[in-house]
């Protein structure tokens, strides 16, 4: 079993069960072990769990209020266009972008139309595979036109989906829960589902923990388990912290952890490059690797294929 990554794969073995703490200031946590997520459980087919912390809403009411307001003025008013973001679960379109090379924002701009739509309506009111929406904001209304997917990209789109429907990948979203909680959810689907992979997208949905503690119960966990478990921290901040000294901090959490990652976007010249800095518990070496990250598709790819 491999992250996918090759530098990353030669420094951290998953072949050793281990608790894997993944620092950063840059929001990137959740899209760095989703691209993780996709090469074990979609490319390799190994079990996992992803636990994050973002509640996905029944828009239900919110799509039939929408459909009112579009076929009242005959127009695509879409008045309540954020609160429709949640028709679409953005964990598996950030993995679908990252497997078909389908843009993010042209992913979800199309399956709130699909969601408010039929496809006999689409069809009909479409014009040059194009429809246009009115978002109203502060009151203004701004026209968003919506390029609609081609035939190629449905197909990409019906494969993508195939393969996550038949995939070994469980995710749970949980708003808060506590420790025991947690424990206690790992072991079921170690369990059930023979899980090899965890991963937790945040640690501070943990409730009312010293967070030192937690790091070693969980990393006492994935030995009993025998699984490779993933933890997600935020740190803030850190701009004003010298590099030195974030990795000096980070050297008092090594003793309660297998191995830490501690990544950083680019900026200026090397924009759209991840640096993650690794530390394993078992030496006190300092590795580093780069990652590609292409943001229009939520994908991390090896610095060795661009070259």
């Amino acid at each position: 079993m491999k992250t996918g990554f090759d530098d990353l794969d030669n420094i951290v073995k998953l072949k050793t069960p281990q608790l894997i703490l993944c620092v950063s200031s840059d929001y990137i946590i959740g899209d760095f072990l989703l691209n993780i997520v996709k090469n074990i459980s979609i490319i390799q087919k190994e079990s996992s769990l992803y636990i994050d912390n973002n509640l996905i809403r029944d828009c239900s009411e919110n799509i039939k209020k929408e459909r009112k307001i579009i076929f009242e003025n005959k127009k695509y008013e879409m008045e309540i266009l954020p609160m429709l973001i949640e028709v679409s679960d953005y964990i598996i379109d950030d993995i679908i972008s990252s497997m078909t090379m389908l843009n993010r924002t042209k992913l979800l701009d199309n399956r709130i139309v699909e969601s408010v739509l039929t496809q006999e309506e689409i069809i009909k009111l479409s014009k040059n595979n194009k429809i246009d929406l009115i978002e109203i904001v502060d009151g203004k209304k701004i026209i968003k036109t919506v390029e609609l997917f081609n035939k190629e990209e449905k197909d990409k789109l019906k494969e993508a989906d195939f393969k996550i429907k038949s995939a070994p990948l469980f995710l749970e979203h949980k708003e808060r829960l506590s420790l025991e909680d947690l424990k206690e959810l790992c072991c079921k689907y170690k369990k059930e589902k023979t899980i090899k992979c965890i991963f937790l997208n945040n640690i501070d949905i943990i409730n009312n923990y010293n967070q030192q503690e937690i790091l070693k119960e969980l990393q006492d966990l994935s030995k009993k388990l025998d699984i490779n478990l993933f933890i997600g921290k935020s740190i803030f901040n850190e701009d004003e912290i010298s590099l030195e000294n974030i990795i000096k901090n980070l050297e008092v959490q090594k003793k309660y952890t297998d191995t830490i990652l501690y990544l950083k976007d680019g900026v200026r010249f090397d924009r759209n490059i991840l640096h993650i800095w690794i530390m394993k518990s078992i030496n006190k070496k300092l590795g580093k690797i780069e990652l590609i990250y292409l943001e229009e598709y939520d994908k991390y790819i090896n610095l060795e294929k661009i070259k």
